[in-house]
This record gives C-alpha cells, sequence and structure tokens, in this order.
C-alpha cells in the first residue's frame, strides 16, 4: 500500500509540476515551513492546515511568478494596456447599452451628480488606481491558482508522507 502511495504521489507531483510550471512545488515547502513552526509549538500538521500551508505555498509561487513576469516585461507595455483600457472604456461611454439608456430616464441629473462622476473618471483614470486594480488582480489570480496547484499538491505531497510514515496526517480537531 505504501509502494502505491509512492508512486501515485511521486506522479501526481510530477505532472502537476510539469502542468503548473512549478507551482504546485510551493504545496510540499508550504507544508513543511508550517510543519515546522507547528513542531515548534509542540503540535502536528493536520489535514487541514496542511492543505491551508500547500495552498499558500502555492499562491506565493504564483503570485512570485506574476511579479517577476511583470517587472521583466517590456517598457511601455503596462502603458499600452492602460491606453487600450481607456480606449475601451470612451467606446462603451460613446455607444451605452440598452440596459444603461434606459437607467438613464431614471437618473435624475444635477450638478451634484455630474460633480460626483467628474471625480470618479479622474478617479480611475489615476496612476494610483490603475496600479492598484492591477495588484489586486493579480493577487486574486495568485490565489485562484494557488487553490488548483496547491490542492493538487497538497493531496501528492500527502501520499508521499504516508508512503514515508505509513501514516497521513491526522485531521483537524
Amino acid at each position: 500500500m505504501r509502494l502505491a502511495a509512492a508512486a501515485g504521489g511521486a506522479a501526481t507531483l510530477v505532472l502537476a509540476t510539469v502542468f503548473t510550471f512549478g507551482t504546485a512545488l510551493g504545496a510540499p515547502l508550504g507544508m513543511a515551513i508550517a510543519s515546522g513552526l507547528r513542531r515548534r509549538r509542540g503540535a502536528h500538521l493536520t489535514r487541514l492546515a496542511g492543505w491551508i500551508a500547500g495552498v499558500t505555498g502555492a499562491a506565493a509561487v504564483a503570485l512570485s511568478y506574476a511579479v517577476v513576469a511583470l517587472s521583466l516585461a517590456p517598457d511601455g507595455i503596462m502603458d499600452s494596456v492602460r491606453e487600450e483600457a481607456a480606449a475601451e472604456q470612451q467606446r462603451a461611454r460613446e455607444q451605452p447599452t440598452r440596459v444603461e439608456r434606459a437607467l438613464e430616464r431614471f437618473q435624475q441629473r444635477n450638478a451634484a451628480t455630474e460633480a460626483m462622476e467628474r471625480r470618479a473618471e479622474a478617479m480611475v483614470e489615476s496612476d494610483t488606481f490603475f496600479w492598484m486594480v492591477t495588484m489586486i488582480g493579480l493577487a486574486i489570480a495568485s490565489v485562484m491558482v494557488g487553490l488548483v496547484a496547491g490542492s493538487i499538491g497538497w493531496g501528492a505531497s500527502v501520499l508521499l508522507m504516508y508512503a514515508v510514515r505509513g501514516r497521513a496526517p491526522p485531521p483537524a480537531v
């Protein structure tokens, strides 16, 4: 049984590493760090804590990939992305949808709402807003990749732990 777990865990981890470009390897790394921290406190790594550590490790690897890719991007690429987004927003403003036209009939236009719209447009067009939305998007994407790659890496790690120790991590109590 332990031999089958070792073969299955190793095969799963190798395939996950290939298909996730190494992101799945963040799961065993996160689990090892969490296990060390738990051991220092005199506790064992539970399945739930191991899964959370695996997902967090894979998400950290995915985020580091995104940051490296962003830093290696050619000069001006983010400016062109921003310009394209501004052009798309301008096209959407010039051609409102049927729902937007219907909602405009119910909206009362006055100086306060127009001033609020101008402030909102100025905020959306600012560099700070662009970079904050970009970073939030990268963080969300990293968590999503971490959930998938980390879960697969966690499963493979649990199989390998069973193969080595003869027991799986205990369930959370």
